[in-house]
């Protein structure tokens, strides 16, 4: 076996390692900074579109102070995993386009 092929082969075989060992790898990582972010009480920081707004203040379908400003929304329960509810939360609250 020449070394081009040796070199295919390891390759194949590691992107296949990467295929099943990854996504696990990365859930754990996941679930671990949520249980220290929730432990600590904090909690993510929502994106914040500022680029709609203020494209709508600019153009003047909106006073600039209204983009500026955020709304306050109750959130909902929707489930026990608080990653899937404030995905849900943030869908519910975004604005109907």
């Amino acid at each position: 076996m020449d070394m081009d092929k040796l070199l295919k082969a390891i390759q194949i075989l590691i992107k296949e390692e990467l295929k099943e060992q990854l996504p696990i790898l990365i859930k754990e990582g996941v679930k671990a900074e949520m249980k220290k972010m929730l432990s600590e009480g904090k909690v993510a920081p929502k994106p914040q579109s500022k680029g709609i707004s203020m494209a709508k203040a600019i153009l003047g379908d909106e006073p600039i102070q209204e983009s500026v400003e955020q709304k306050v929304v109750p959130t909902k329960q929707f489930s026990k995993n608080p990653m899937i509810n404030q995905i849900l939360n943030e869908t519910a609250m975004a604005p109907a386009t």
